[in-house]
């Protein structure tokens, strides 16, 4: 993740930490497509900037080192199909890249994640032995059965 920030004389003391994205939000029913419950949305993922209706979206401002939220349920109240339901909206944040897949942290790669299964590392030797038995070039192998046929 790069953050860019235009020169002051006092930089902000929150600057590394607060992120503004534009947030798309599906699943939201056309009758509450309003901007009260997008801001209540927005709010509930950080600091809402701006809202914009005609493109389900919402600008928030994130702290970097939370979690970042993809997917919820909202309850909306009134309306007249749905009486208290809750419906299940997805979150897709725009430019968003260089995130962890495994815990939504901005903090590190997909690699480095903590949360991540250790890998089995191979020796050299076994990693020879499992290419030869998938068909590599060796004495014996299934390339000699083919030349044959």
């Amino acid at each position: 993740m790069l953050a860019l920030a235009r020169w002051q004389p006092r930089k902000s003391q929150l600057f590394p930490a607060e992120i503004p994205f534009w947030v798309r939000v599906l699943g939201v029913p056309m009758e509450f497509r309003t901007r009260p419950n997008f801001e209540s949305i927005g709010d509930a993922l950080g600091r809402t900037v701006s809202v914009d209706l005609d493109h389900s979206r919402v600008q928030v401002v994130v702290d970097a080192f939370q979690q970042l939220c993809f997917e919820t349920t909202v309850e909306f109240k009134g309306g007249e199909f749905y009486d208290g339901e809750e419906a299940a909206i997805s979150l897709r944040y725009e430019k968003l890249f260089g995130y962890c897949p495994i815990c939504s942290s901005l903090c590190h790669k997909e690699e480095k994640c903590p949360l991540a299964k250790p890998e089995v590392k191979m020796s050299p030797e076994r990693k020879r032995e499992t290419r030869e038995g998938n068909g590599g070039w060796h004495e014996g192998g299934k390339h000699d059965d083919r030349a044959r046929s």
